[in-house]
């Protein structure tokens, strides 16, 4: 308690007069006594005038301790999301995506729930998806209970994000995130265990997963009814020239897997592919002050594919890795993140559709061969010390943003792999084009809006423009991050409209 100058100068006044008018007063007492009560006296005036000095330095003194209180926490939080997106790029003239002045999509419906009850934690999210012409879909994208153990770290089981470079989203601070994602290294969610501590400046995360995360429902393909992307089954037949039909079309032109064309023949699913399973993580990041975080990620596991690729006769396992260095460096008012990665799905040759150098990989409800090795370099440079009221119209102050939020993205999938030789097979002996995505992009939030606007440069990047025949040989696709036998610029702008409550 501070007490003001006037309380504290009538203290010592009071107890001054006390020294000289009690003195006399106690002349009847014993000498002892007067002696005690003028020590006494004296020592209160003593404190008080210590008390008046500690006041006018401007020094508060010691704070009481305060009562002990409850440290117990328990919240419910539930709340999700709404997101459409304008788009317009280079499509197909069948494509409003690319006529006109573009088109306006729906994007995704969430909800969430989260729960903190003493030391128990939780979080479940469902999201469902109306994107182009598909009639729509959903999927778990996390479901997790967790236990803090204070010192001991936190705990975490369930659909949990997979610890694997410098952040949740990787280096992304954009929409379209950048091409860990696409190869299941950025905001992955699997099915398993992970352990979080940290130890003065040294964070670590470790984790082991059962299994990818359960497909979803509403969706056409086996594997790929999700968010993020994992290895998957598909339903394609290869011809020895690369040439791919989808099994559910045109029953009666095509073969049966193995055995030679017939018109006419029946054709059944392939069911080719592989699943994940036993997957271990590991990531340490250090924090050096005014320097940034630097940091390390290893990932391996095994891939399960004696039912998928049976019906070849191929009853082989495989697996997969990944190594990452990765930074997070604040740089004056802007941030750099930056992150190097080499990755492999170790699988036999003799897979179903011809090669093991493409496996299957799926999400957003579609699946499609992935390189099966190479090299993944990502840079990001945000922005976060714009003055927003300086730059923004004053005849539009009532929608002026909070934040905003410019970045510049770059990353590329620098594949491993060349074309295999054939007379029938385009780009026969050509090395597999590397995928690069360009971002130029800004991030901007008011009360419960956040918008992304990107505007993208890609080639191979599966959401970024399309071409003539996209998936109709597997050497000669033109998009996603195969073969991509085209190595032409598409480009891509978009908003992303999005309100979370």
């Amino acid at each position: 308690m501070i007490v003001n100058r006037r309380t504290l100068e009538l203290t010592i006044l009071t107890a001054s007069m006390a020294v000289v008018l009690f003195a006399p007063s106690a002349l009847a007492d014993t000498a002892s006594e007067i002696q005690q009560r003028i020590e006494a006296l004296e020592k209160e005036l003593a404190e008080a005038r210590k008390e008046l000095a500690t006041t006018e330095t401007g020094v508060e003194p010691e704070p009481q301790k305060a009562e002990p209180v409850d440290s117990k926490k328990r919240e419910l939080n539930i709340g999700g999301a709404i997101r459409a997106s304008y788009i317009y790029g280079d499509y197909q003239p069948n494509d409003r995506r690319g006529r006109n002045f573009g088109a306006v999509m729906f994007d995704t419906l969430r909800g969430n729930v989260d729960f903190t009850y003493d030391n128990v934690i939780g979080s479940f999210e469902y999201r469902w998806w109306w994107y182009v012409k598909d009639p729509g879909y959903g999927s778990l994208s996390r479901a997790w209970l967790g236990y803090e153990f204070g010192d001991a770290g936190t705990l975490k089981a369930g659909i949990v994000r997979v610890p694997f470079g410098p952040g949740p989203y990787g280096i992304s601070s954009s929409w379209f995130y950048d091409q860990h994602f696409y190869v299941g290294l950025s905001d992955d969610r699997d099915t398993g265990i992970r352990w979080t501590n940290t130890f003065d400046n040294l964070t670590l995360d470790l984790a082991y997963f059962l299994q990818a995360q359960p497909n979803g429902e509403g969706g056409t393909t086996r594997d790929a009814i999700r968010y993020d992307y994992d290895v998957a089954k598909w339903d394609y037949m290869v011809e020895s020239d690369g040439t791919a039909r989808y099994a559910g079309e045109a029953v009666g032109e095509m073969k049966k897997v193995g055995q030679p064309y017939k018109k006419g023949t029946p054709s059944i699913p392939c069911n080719c592919g592989y699943q994940e399973q036993h997957q271990f993580n590991l990531r340490a990041i250090y924090a050096v002050e005014d320097i940034g975080e630097f940091g390390a990620s290893i990932q391996y596991g095994m891939l399960d594919g004696r039912k998928g690729n049976a019906t070849r006769g191929v009853d082989d396992d495989g697996k997969h890795y990944a190594f990452s260095a990765h930074t997070k460096n604040p740089i004056g008012d802007f941030t750099f993140y930056s992150q190097m990665t080499y990755y492999e799905y170790d699988i036999t040759d003799n897979t179903p559709w011809g090669t093991g150098d493409l496996i299957p990989m799926g999400g957003y409800n579609f699946a499609w061969l992935t390189a099966s090795r190479g090299w993944i370099p990502a840079v990001n440079l945000r922005y976060n010390g714009l003055d927003v009221p300086a730059i923004w119209p004053s005849l539009l102050s009532s929608i002026q943003p909070e934040s905003i939020t410019p970045y510049i993205e770059w990353s590329s999938i620098m594949k491993l792999a060349h074309v295999p030789m054939g007379d029938k097979i385009p780009n026969a002996g050509n090395a597999f084009n590397d995928n690069s995505l360009l971002t130029l992009g800004a991030a901007w939030a008011k009360g419960g809006w956040y918008i992304y606007t990107d505007w993208v440069l890609s080639t191979g990047n599966i959401f970024v423009g399309s071409y003539p025949n996209n998936f109709g040989n597997i050497y000669d696709t033109g998009a996603a991050n195969g073969a991509s036998g085209r190595d032409d610029m598409k480009q891509r702008f978009n908003v992303n409209f999005g309100y979370y409550f």
